[in-house]
């Protein structure tokens, strides 16, 4: 009777690290799925400027100053 009082009541120990590698699976199939998101998000706001700089860069031309 105490062997099962002891075991409802002292959890089991677990050793460290044995479910990382699920936790980098799920990082893995979470990040492909919207790796494109990622991308746009830094890159969008760069080909704004640029079209941009180089838009209205043609049309303003040179300015004296």
């Amino acid at each position: 009777m105490s062997s099962t009082l002891t075991t409802r009541v002292i959890p089991t120990i677990r050793r460290p690290g044995t479910r990382a590698h699920r936790l980098l699976e799920r990082n893995v199939m979470v990040y492909r799925r919207i790796w494109m998101v990622l991308f746009s998000g830094f890159f969008e706001p760069m080909f704004y400027l640029l079209g941009l700089g180089y838009g209205l860069g043609t049309l303003v031309g040179t300015v004296p100053g």
